[in-house]
């Protein structure tokens, strides 16, 4: 019952896939992922590289109606860590657990190899945050869910073309994300602020950004039109 998740490329074009199991009430919270190198035929060419957990759901007390068709309801809260791999064009990825501003790296094996962290102090999470964060379907699920203490440190992490780390920080502002430029040994090389919403999936296309040559592209609301747009922004990194 476990079907591929995450494609990513690796260096000799191969693909680092994630299997999981579905998302099913009984198993919200505890779902794990498992990774995999397949070659360009799609065959397994590697044993298990490394094992993280799923994308973490809470869910209804009992089923509803919806439409003809009764369903357990099942919302991912922002607030719930996320774990992430990046892989590089190098021999070898990173692993981050979103509760931490700690960057792991392994070896294409899967083998630990060092890390580096910075010390971050998230907000504390609330009843208003997990309202903020539903829609009406789903209201019941965040008005009786048991909260985490803290926001996750980390709401978003990539890697660009040059190697470096661009990471989403939350803040006690729901209107902009704190974000960290470091090279890939963890040395800072910016800090600056940028309009995000952390009531959002950290998936969600309010806070996709895609960063290469140098340039950060983010989707937008216009506020007068409220359309959507994608702004591109020039980061300038200052010599130290």
């Amino acid at each position: 019952m476990k079907r591929p998740h995450e494609f990513y490329l690796d260096e000799g074009n191969n693909v680092i896939a994630a299997f999981q199991e579905p998302p099913q009430a009984n198993k919200s919270g505890i779902r794990k992922k498992y990774y995999y190198r397949l070659n360009s035929e799609l065959e397994l060419i590697s044993e298990q590289l490394v094992e993280l957990n799923a994308k973490k759901f809470a869910h209804s007390e009992s089923p509803q109606n919806v439409g003809d068709t009764q369903v357990r309801l099942m919302k991912h809260f922002p607030f719930f860590e996320r774990h992430f791999i990046i892989p590089t064009q190098a021999d070898h990825f990173f692993i981050v657990d979103s509760r931490e501003f700690l960057i792991k790296r392994y070896d294409g094996q899967g083998n630990y190899q060092d890390a580096f962290y910075y010390p971050y102090i998230a907000p504390d999470v609330t009843r208003e945050d997990a309202m903020q964060s539903v829609n009406e379907m789903v209201k019941s699920i965040a008005s009786d869910i048991d909260l985490p203490d803290k926001w996750p440190a980390i709401n978003n992490i990539y890697l660009d073309d040059e190697s470096r780390f661009w990471v989403s920080t939350i803040t006690e502002s729901h209107k902009y994300f704190r974000w960290w430029v470091l090279d890939e040994s963890g040395e800072l090389l910016a800090r600056f602020t940028m309009p995000g919403d952390k009531y959002q999936d950290p998936a969600s296309k309010q806070n996709k950004v895609i960063v290469k040559d140098g340039y950060l592209y983010q989707q937008e609301k216009d506020e007068k039109t409220n359309q959507w747009k994608v702004v591109r922004y020039e980061i300038e990194l200052l010599a130290r």
